[in-house]
């Protein structure tokens, strides 16, 4: 996989997780955690507008979520990883960053 670059993500909380940024339609690890989709704009500091926050067992499951018509719509182009081992803690961090950010598939998905 060719990552692009590592990305910190802030929670509502004010947590800091680093996402490792790759482009979307890779072959993706079999590890447990979370990733983010995003919309990315290259410049000179690249620019991202998260679409989705969700979290697996194994990376390798995301492709089918990837699909999903709202995270096309909205122009998703990359997908951060970032290795969580426990399921818990995947549900807080998912959470922190869902309530800060409020992404658009995430909220799509949930009304």
């Amino acid at each position: 996989m060719q990552k692009i670059e590592k990305l910190p993500v802030f929670g509502y909380r004010g947590n800091s997780y680093f996402f490792d940024i790759y482009p979307l339609q890779q072959d993706y690890p079999s590890l447990p955690g979370i990733y983010i989709i995003a919309k990315r704009v290259p410049a000179p500091n690249a620019l991202y507008t998260i679409v989705w926050v969700g979290h697996t067992d194994s990376f390798k499951n995301i492709p089918t979520e990837l699909q999903q018509d709202c995270t096309k719509t909205n122009g998703a182009n990359s997908i951060g990883l970032i290795k969580v081992e426990k399921e818990e803690d995947r549900l807080a961090i998912v959470k922190e960053i869902t309530e800060r950010f409020k992404p658009i598939c995430n909220m799509v998905a949930n009304s």
